[in-house]
């Protein structure tokens, strides 16, 4: 069995890698290049002819594996249609209007000829369902080819978990084809991972989509498993994509770009912005999509409540780090005329405290379904009588309690032990409003005290973790200032530590927080906010030379003006500048300035 999979993988890995190198070279000499544009990110050109191997190594290893579903076959078939179109957008570009036609047509081909998602049972709403989810991943895997190594990585990461999914499920054939999915992407990559030798153009990025969207439909596993199979399993397999695409959707929407325009928008432009490498951005992504590959997996033989759960919970993660991401800068010019405007609304204030009851709610029903179902199992959960009585009354109790307590005003990038403590106390009253009320009604029984332990512990740790994850990765994914003043602050005290977070916060300052001074002996040697104390006054001259420090700001609310001029002094020997931080209260409400120290 291990054999009949493998073998054709790395034989299409092989060929795959022959054939790019080969469509390189042809590139080349015939002048079929990427050229540089400000919609890209490569800056130099790169040859162009990558789709076309992967689709030929994948064709003609195909051909040698015995015994293929049918479906295989046209799925290639409609895969390799939309390599057609890609490589004609490659030589020369077709509009926006005449590709997704023909997307919706070869859509329409391949879930005619039976490949669909036996979804509702009616064959017309499984069909509309299946060719908007190709159509839709094809154009997804289009978007995503934004940076070297990412949509094949992303694909040979789907392919694997597929490949994986089909031999649990004994189907042999399709698992081979999807090894060779796999191998022929991974051969792609040994000429496109950064540094990169060549793109895979539309040509590729239309194929792949095609390919990786339709594989959901083939084999035995689709009709005959439960719904979560069907459905959610190909969801959380396709996470990255489907992220990327949703993320740049809604910044451009929201900015009044053209969504069809092309941009330095996308989640790894983002991540790179925010201080990582190329490579270490795409291989974020990697690690993101492997993740959701183990999640799908573990998924398949769920209930569909508990895999909606699960859902739930991954779409709550997902819509963290798509908060975090898009409130990086990345757009440097005001958008174009012809772009939709959206008009604020007047209760748009409210869109935030709304949002924040609907995330409210569902961590409410996931806590109290998953408290209910480590007690009686998932697919027995929403039968307990228990359950269905409670659920209302512990829903009432904990989204009032959490309105008392004032946790919908709050802003999760800013969360501090107030707002926890908020939080725990509004889960706590929640829980204990419920279990009166329960009792009062005569419908608490003596079983159920492990289950509401057990929903309050889980409510309250997603309650604190929603909102300690967003500041957590708000903190990380920080864009860099390139040629910022690497700076010291001289006073590691409430003073220091909040001008600290102001100058990571704020780029316009152009200071980048390099380390603390303070004389006091039990802060020495230590580190504060990620950042060492280097020591005392004393260890100034040092830590400037270690830390190669261009600035020393003073951030003493009570430093006298001794202390000032001897910092200057000494700054002035080390050959650095010297500000002063200054905290005041005005009629007009707290100034913060930074003077410099003559």
């Amino acid at each position: 069995m291990t054999a009949a999979v493998l073998v054709p993988a790395l034989l299409a890995f092989g060929m795959s890698a022959l054939l790019t190198f080969a469509c390189r070279t042809i590139a080349l000499r015939t002048g079929i290049i990427s050229v540089p544009a400000a919609d890209r990110w490569s800056a130099q050109p790169v040859a162009l002819l990558g789709g076309p191997a992967m689709v030929a190594a994948t064709t003609l290893t195909l051909g040698l594996v015995d015994g293929l579903p049918f479906e295989v076959w046209i799925l290639l078939a409609g895969a390799t249609s939309m390599a057609v179109v890609g490589l004609l957008d490659d030589l020369r570009p077709i509009g926006p209007a005449a590709k997704l036609t023909a997307q919706v047509v070869a859509a329409a081909a391949v879930t005619g000829a039976g490949l669909r998602f036996p979804l509702t049972g009616v064959e017309l709403l499984d069909t509309l369902i299946t060719m908007f989810w190709i159509v839709g991943l094809t154009n997804a895997f289009n978007l995503l080819d934004n940076m070297d190594g990412l949509a094949a990585g992303i694909a040979a990461i789907a392919g694997a978990t597929k490949m994986a999914l089909f031999l649990m499920d004994g189907e042999l054939a399709a698992a081979a084809a999807a090894g060779v999915f796999t191998g022929a992407c991974l051969g792609f990559l040994v000429h496109n991972l950064v540094p990169r030798r060549i793109f895979m153009g539309d040509a590729g990025s239309l194929f792949l989509g095609f390919l990786v969207a339709g594989l959901s439909t083939v084999g035995a596993e689709p009709g005959s498993r439960v719904t979560v199979s069907i459905l959610i399993v190909p969801l959380v397999l396709m996470l990255v994509p489907i992220f990327d695409t949703v993320l740049v959707t809604a910044a451009r929407v929201l900015t009044g770009r053209p969504v069809s325009q092309g941009g330095r928008d996308h989640a790894s432009h983002r991540l790179v912005m925010a201080g990582l490498s190329e490579r270490g951005a795409v291989f974020s992504l990697y690690a993101l999509a492997a993740i959701s590959g183990t999640i799908a997996i573990f998924t398949r033989d769920m209930g569909f409540y508990a895999g909606l759960v699960l859902l739930f919970t991954l779409a709550l993660a997902m819509l963290i780090l798509g908060v975090t991401l898009a409130r990086i800068a990345v757009y440097k010019q005001a958008p174009p005329a012809a772009g939709v405007r959206l008009r604020v609304l007047p209760g748009a204030a409210y869109l935030r405290q709304a949002a924040n009851a609907g995330i409210n709610a569902v961590l409410v029903c996931v806590s109290f379904y998953a408290a209910h179902a480590f007690r009686v199992g998932t697919s027995g959960a929403l039968a307990d009588s228990a359950f269905v009585v409670a659920l209302p009354v512990v829903f009432g109790a904990k989204m009032l309690a959490l309105g008392v307590f004032g946790t919908y005003r709050s802003v999760w990038r800013y969360t501090d032990s107030r707002d926890l403590a908020a939080l725990v106390l509004a889960s706590t009253a929640g829980s204990a409003a419920a279990i009166l009320v329960l009792l009062f009604t005569d419908q608490f029984a003596p079983g159920d005290r492990p289950v509401f332990v057990l929903d309050w512990f889980l409510f309250t740790a997603l309650l604190a973790g929603s909102r300690l994850s967003l500041r957590a990765l708000s903190e990380i994914l920080r864009p860099g200032t390139s040629g910022a003043v690497r700076v010291m602050i001289y006073g590691a005290g409430d003073a220091g530590v909040a001008l600290a977070q102001e100058l990571r916060r704020n780029p316009r300052f152009n200071r980048t927080v390099v380390g603390f001074l303070d004389d006091d002996p039990m802060k020495q040697r230590t580190r504060i906010q990620g950042l060492p104390v280097y020591g005392g006054l004393g260890d100034l001259r040092r830590a400037i030379a270690a830390a190669a420090a261009q600035e020393v700001i003073i951030a003493m609310t009570m430093a006298s003006d001794e202390q000032v001029a001897l910092v200057g002094s000494l700054c002035a020997e080390a050959g650095v500048g010297v500000s002063r931080f200054d905290l005041s209260l005005s009629m007009s409400g707290v100034d913060a300035r930074l003077d410099r120290v003559t």
